[in-house]
């Protein structure tokens, strides 16, 4: 016997979209000729003709909303000289990205791209059901474009840690601004690295305290391991080497 919970999880609302609509309807049947069937040779091919032109119609109007899904952007047809060039760069760029890691924070879904790409979607307050249910709030691109091999957050401290191409980089929090080397230099020569668990497992909810005691970072380097202490500022701790 099943039951449902007494306070069942709320479900956020859906959407559903039309992919392929409108399919074309078969044509009338021609009369029946002596000595044929009902339905002759060219009426068969004619129906197979209207509805292949048919499916191709609907695909290539279906074609915007699968450019946007897959993280491109849909907008008006240009001539080849009068897309600007932000635009055209940006749609090359997102033909080949592809989703490495995730993480969240809050209301916020912090992606990390193939290409280098750091992008942090937003979850719209409002209930309406049109348009997205989400919007870009910021988009980064690491320095070297390699692919954002992991994404770690410290929400007690207001800090995120990415890291790409073996270097890992410092962001702030919600905002995603990358903290100036002045402030916290880049680690390079990483092969991986984790954050003390108490740091992660801290409510999204609570906004960063200075007076939060410093969260231990492991950093695993080709024969070393060094831990740091990591707050407003990095201070190692601990290397061994082996």
């Amino acid at each position: 016997m099943t039951s449902a919970p007494i306070q069942p999880i709320e479900v956020p609302p859906f959407q559903l979209q039309p992919l392929i609509s409108d399919l074309p309807q078969p044509p009338p049947q021609a009369a029946s000729r002596p000595g044929h069937g009902s339905t002759g040779s060219g009426d068969f091919d004619s129906f197979i003709r209207s509805t292949t032109e048919g499916a191709l119609s609907n695909l290539a109007s279906a074609a915007p909303l699968f450019s946007r899904v897959m993280g491109g952007t849909s907008s008006p047809a240009r001539g080849p000289n009068t897309a600007p060039a932000n635009e055209s760069q940006r749609q090359q760029q997102s033909a080949g990205r592809e989703v490495k890691c995730v993480q969240s924070y809050n209301k916020d879904i912090i992606v990390g791209c193939t290409d280098g790409t750091l992008i942090r979607y937003s979850v719209r307050d409002d209930d309406a059901l049109s348009g997205d249910p989400y919007t870009i709030a910021s988009l980064q691109t690491l320095p070297g474009g390699k692919a954002v091999d992991k994404i770690a957050l410290a929400p007690s401290l207001g800090k995120a840690l990415v890291l790409s191409g073996g270097v890992i980089h410092f962001y702030t929090l919600p905002a995603l601004d990358p903290l100036p080397p002045s402030v916290i230099s880049p680690l390079r020569g990483v092969t991986e690295f984790a954050i003390d668990e108490t740091a992660v497992q801290n409510t999204n909810n609570t906004p960063p305290n200075q007076n939060m005691p410093p969260i231990r970072l492991c950093v695993v380097r080709r024969r070393v391991v060094v831990v740091y202490a990591l707050r407003e500022r990095l201070t190692q701790t601990l290397k061994a080497t082996g």
